[in-house]
């Protein structure tokens, strides 16, 4: 009977053991459990999160594009500047060339031959006129670069609207 006594205490030590061991699998799978589902949640966590990224970097992207245009705006208004200020010469140079034109017909006209008068005015038409030509041809290439510019510009944003 002892015998039996004995093996039933180990027995009985054996079972508590085991449902320690059992209770102890229980608990590790629940953690296990809980640790999967908060994997999976930083899985959902990182892909909002790339997704965010994304359109900070397609923004960003957009927001250079913007300040490259205005970049290019500001360029073509520099060079306005510098051609109005290139025109303004040129029209008080001319203004300058007519006054000292008529001073010249005024002062000169009286005492000369006619054929004389004739050349030195023809001269002076000669030079009005290059200076007007250069004038009109910066105005024009001016006008072309711009309006190539702006074209460019239309069809950007028509590439880019589509």
């Amino acid at each position: 009977k002892q015998e039996k006594d004995r093996i039933t205490v180990k027995v009985n030590n054996l079972l508590t053991k085991l449902c320690a061991l059992e209770e102890e699998g229980c608990k590790s799978k629940v953690h296990i459990e809980l640790l999967e589902k908060e994997i999976s949640e930083n899985i959902l966590v990182n892909q909002n999160l790339l997704w965010r990224l994304k359109q900070k970097e397609e923004e960003c992207s957009l927001a250079q594009k913007t300040y490259s245009e205005y970049c290019k705006k500001m360029d073509l208004m520099k060079e306005l500047e510098v051609v109005q200020k290139e025109n303004a010469d040129m029209i008080a140079k001319k203004e300058e060339l007519e006054r000292n034109y008529n001073k010249f017909l005024q002062e000169e006209f009286s005492g000369k031959a006619p054929t004389d008068i004739q050349k030195e005015i023809a001269d002076l038409e000669a030079s009005v006129e290059d200076q007007k030509a250069l004038l009109n041809e910066k105005n024009a290439t001016f006008q072309a670069q711009h309006q190539n510019r702006k074209q460019k510009e239309i069809d950007n944003i028509i590439l880019q609207v589509t």
